[in-house]
């Protein structure tokens, strides 16, 4: 019988998340950085900002190729450990428009 559910590891991730929220590092960017277009919806610049250090810490590495990758695998974790009702997640990409 296949299972469609998915194990997940709970013990950095959330651990890290916990104390990046607890630093209040998301706000302080937040506060840092000019307010985004009144258009732009989703997170905010501070949210990614909170995701990526955590991404850093648990890897121990800063490239940022691997981190869509990395937020696609832990995304359950990580929005248990936030409370973000959804990580970021990049649109599927679409060919051109043909004429």
């Amino acid at each position: 019988m296949r299972s469609d559910k998915e194990i997940q590891r709970v013990d950095e991730i959330p651990l890290i998340v916990y104390w990046l929220l607890k630093m209040r590092v998301h706000e302080i960017i937040d506060h840092v950085l000019p307010h985004p277009h009144p258009n732009r919806q989703g997170l905010s610049y501070g949210q990614p900002a909170l995701l990526f250090v955590a991404y850093v810490i648990h890897l121990r590495t800063h490239r940022l190729s691997g981190m869509e990758e990395w937020v696609q695998k832990h995304r359950l974790v990580l929005e248990e450990a936030t409370g973000w009702p959804s990580v970021p997640r990049r649109p599927p990409m679409t060919g051109w428009a043909t004429c």
